[in-house]
């Protein structure tokens, strides 16, 4: 999770690999890069499925706060008799 929040916070961060990376992808889209604003979530793919990290941006750039958004995932299943 530490790097996907990283890779999350650095695709807000004008002129980074990771804000080029959304950027082209979502022009191919057709969706305009300013859509990223300084508040902003983005959905990633990893091994065990999908996880929206993102992060909050102040006014000067700086960094306020990152998130990440998870779903729990069944770890168990099993019936109870009584």
């Amino acid at each position: 999770m530490t790097v996907g929040l990283c890779l999350g916070v650095a695709c807000g961060i004008e002129g980074t690999n990771a804000w080029e990376v959304v950027r082209e992808s979502r022009q191919r889209r057709d969706i305009h890069a300013t859509d990223i604003g300084r508040d902003y979530l983005i959905t990633m793919k990893h091994p065990g499925g999908l996880v929206d990290v993102g992060a909050k941006i102040g006014a000067d750039g700086e960094i306020i706060s990152a998130s990440v958004v998870r779903t729990g995932r069944r770890l168990m299943k099993g019936h109870v008799w009584w």
